[in-house]
């Protein structure tokens, strides 16, 4: 899967924005009322001069043959602007019904004139009853001799006063019997026995109100064949047109985010700017997260529209619970930072307010999709297409995993509350990646590496996640290991890549200290050079795995700069060397995972340093980028999810699953990994071309944090009075008498309690929110 934009994709989305800059006003859309803008012919003539309103429709039939993801660039754009033209209504739903229920007679007959700009349509298919649910359709069809007989009552048809054409949804009725299959008609507004009542619609454009009354159709207006049901088909449309609708809610998010960090930045109070205040920072910081959350879905709903009914459903209906939420934070927060003004007319920020809140309501809010999400099936991986090549790698991995992975291992792994595998269990299985060539699908070929393409990575985390397997420590395949590619001398990399690739060398992380952990510019612990060797004094804390390390990185101070940043130096420390000391520290999980670490005149060889001296400030820094943006974490979270969601549906927890309350919040879960994953896809496309992980390393590392102590939450909520038994043993997996509760329960207490450290390992998350203040923000 290619997640990067074409030539043509690219030209798209800079006539959209000219367009928006050139010939649209964002403030036009302000207000409900008279102030709201009607359908312009001429920018409706200048859509289709571009050839946007051809844009998704079969070239057999007048169109440019896009996508998806086409109109998603389209929308975005509108959104940004705020532009209130029927696109949705006619290109979208109309022409998408037309080409997916109507006749090749039909599609011939009115297709070319949507894409040539002479035909607008309009959907009426939501009534009140309903809500949200497309399956409930109260008005009828029914059948007389050669024509129809239409009654009944529509809400929300949108653009219904630009429409030329109305696409009425109706079910047939026979005689006296019972409503049949539901049935699309092709409408003239002012057809006998028709009423549409228009009104200003919620933050621009119009809708209207629909009545039948004995409305009289002819046989030929009902569209398609006159077989089989048309639920089928409004359920595609509606499902691309939300992915149309998250595409324009990610252009409002990313202008009302725009617009308020503008904002804050000139705003004084206090005689400072705003977003000099850190509570104010960290709140645009989270603004925006949702904003980059929500890109991911729409772009995960785009590219799964084609896909089969349930996928196609699913990044839809996820896209439109995520954005939904995320929209309505983005846009609250937008007002409060505003302050009065944000209440008033004064700026447009109350005008993409109103029109975000129309978009959580739109076919289906929140609770909706997130109540229809977990019908259709969650806690699966996330279904991207896969070509036959990928295929093949998936069964290769498959066939791998199955040779190699022991009921044994996967159960210890299973059993493993901690944050990191023990040695012991992920030995025989890095013996078996690396004869393989698999064990760094992150390093360059060159040094090891496999080559994979991001949807190989993907495809490897995923079934290796799926499967159970232990996890390799990320100390050295994915910290050390590519500091010494980028900045070790060739010696460096001769001896310690191949070792790190067979486990060799086992490593662990030599930077926090007491009194300096996220802090870590104020390190204390020295080294002092004499002759071709430093002499290193002091200590580090939280240390992961010191106990089981034979080599250690550390950061160093060899010399004081005029900066704290100055004068860290990056070495490379054999663990067995006079002087180290370790102190066991246990986590209130009651595992042994971290330690202190005390240097007592510790000789390390100067060839043990990497890169030059007192430079080893930006050595760390590209490390903590790889330890927070590497790899694909949503996998495994989905696979922790996946035996939550297993304990739930069990007898062990009462069947946990039935407490709407927990089936609520499993979705949600879900569905922040769908957007997590599909953030870790568009990075690995990024790295693949050659770019840094950047400001995407904290993002990630902050919603993995998060995401994970929700999913050990919901854990603990789902064994209930279990969550009361203590096991002290460790390791769990060598437990030899029968513990008092089942065992795949064992883990789930001890796994949340030790989550908490995700949220500070690595950089708080306000570290985080800090880092991303600057590198995202600017600020």
């Amino acid at each position: 899967m290619d997640l990067t934009r074409t030539e043509e994709q690219r030209l798209l989305a800079e006539s959209a924005a000219r367009f928006i800059s050139d010939r649209h006003d964002a403030g036009r859309g302000r207000g409900d009322g008279a102030a709201s803008p009607a359908f312009d012919p001429e920018a409706w003539r200048h859509f289709a001069d571009l050839g946007w309103l051809a844009l998704p429709i079969d070239p057999a039939h007048g169109g440019l043959g896009g996508g998806a993801v086409e109109v998603g660039i389209l929308m975005e754009a509108f959104g940004r602007g705020l532009v209130c033209q029927p696109y949705l209504a006619t290109v979208v739903l109309g022409a998408g019904l037309i080409a997916e229920h109507g006749s090749e007679a039909q599609k011939k007959a009115l297709l070319p004139r949507v894409a040539e700009g002479t035909l607008r349509l309009a959907f009426a298919h939501s009534e009140r009853a309903a809500r949200f649910d497309l399956a409930e359709v109260a008005a009828t069809a029914q059948g007389l001799g050669e024509g129809w007989r239409l009654d009944g009552e529509k809400i929300a048809v949108l653009d219904a006063d630009a429409a030329d054409l109305l696409i009425v949804s109706a079910r047939t009725v026979a005689g006296g019997g019972p409503p049949g299959p539901l049935a699309l008609f092709l409408v003239e507004p002012d057809a006998a026995g028709l009423a549409l009542r228009h009104h200003p619609r919620l933050g621009g454009g119009s809708a209207a109100v629909l009545t039948l009354r004995d409305v009289r159709l002819p046989a030929a207006a009902r569209l398609g064949t006159g077989e089989g049901d048309a639920l089928a088909a409004v359920e595609a449309v509606v499902d691309r047109a939300l992915a149309a609708l998250s595409a324009e809610a990610v252009g409002m998010m990313q202008a009302v985010l725009d617009r308020t960090l503008d904002y804050t930045k000139v705003r004084q109070q206090f005689g400072r700017p705003l977003a000099a205040n850190q509570v104010v920072r960290h709140r645009l910081v989270d603004m925006a997260v949702h904003c980059d959350e929500a890109r991911s879905m729409a772009l995960r709903a785009a590219l799964k529209a084609a896909s089969t009914p349930t996928e196609r459903a699913r990044a839809a209906c996820g896209a439109k619970a995520k954005i939904g939420v995320g929209a309505r934070f983005v846009a609250e927060q937008a007002v409060q930072l505003h302050g009065a003004m944000g209440v008033t007319e004064e700026l447009d920020i109350g005008a993409y307010f109103k029109r975000l809140l129309a978009f959580e309501t739109l076919f289906g809010s929140s609770n909706h999709h997130h109540r229809r999400h977990l019908r259709l099936g969650g806690g699966t991986a996330g279904g991207l297409d896969l070509t036959a090549e990928d295929k093949a790698f998936e069964a290769e991995v498959r066939a791998f995993i199955a040779a190699h992975l022991t009921p044994e291992i996967r159960r210890a792994q299973a059993l493993t509350p901690s944050v990191f595998s023990d040695p012991q269990i992920v030995a025989p299985w890095q013996k078996a990646l690396n004869a393989k060539g698999w064990v760094a699908p992150g390093w360059p070929r060159e040094h090891g590496g496999t080559g994979w393409t991001p949807m190989q990575r993907w495809i490897f985390e995923t079934e290796c996640a799926r499967a159970g397997v232990p996890s390799i420590s990320p100390m050295g395949v994915k910290m050390v290991g590519p500091v010494i590619i980028g900045f070790g001398t060739p010696e460096q990399k001769s001896h310690y890549l191949p070792r790190i690739l067979s486990g060799e060398d086992y490593w662990c992380q030599g930077y926090s200290e007491p009194g300096s952990g996220s802090d870590l510019a104020s390190l204390r612990t020295r080294a002092v050079r004499e002759g071709d060797t430093y002499v290193v004094n002091g200590t580090k804390i939280w240390t992961t795995h010191a106990h089981h390390a034979n080599r250690m990185f550390a950061l160093v101070r060899t010399e004081t700069g005029a900066r704290p940043q100055d004068g860290i130096s990056f070495l490379l420390i054999d663990m067995k060397s006079p002087g180290i000391s370790i102190r066991p520290i246990l986590t209130i999980g009651g595992d042994h995972e971290v330690n202190q670490v005390f240097f007592d005149d510790v000789r390390v060889p100067v060839a043990n340093r990497v890169g030059e001296e007192g430079k080893g400030w930006s050595y760390g820094k590209y490390l903590l980028e790889f330890e927070r943006g590497s790899g694909i974490a949503s996998a495994k979270l989905r696979q922790g999810l996946d035996q939550m969601l297993a304990l739930a549906r069990s007898d062990t927890s009462g069947r946990a699953i039935d407490d709407p309350d927990i089936a609520r919040e499993a979705a949600r879960i879900d569905i922040d990994i769908d957007a997590l994953e599909m953030t870790e896809l568009r990075l690995l496309a990024a790295m693949q071309a050659g770019e840094q992980p950047g400001a995407a390393s904290s993002l990630i590392k902050l919603r993995i944090s998060e995401i994970r102590q929700a999913v050990t939450r919901l854990g603990v909520d789902v064994i209930g009075l279990d969550a009361l038994a203590v096991e002290p043993v460790r390791p769990l997996y060598a437990l030899n008498q029968e513990p008092v509760v089942a065992e795949d329960v064992l883990p789930v207490v001890p796994e949340h309690l030790n989550s908490r450290a995700w949220t500070i390992f690595g950089g708080t998350s306000e570290i985080q929110r800090d880092i991303l203040a600057k590198l995202m923000l600017g600020l």
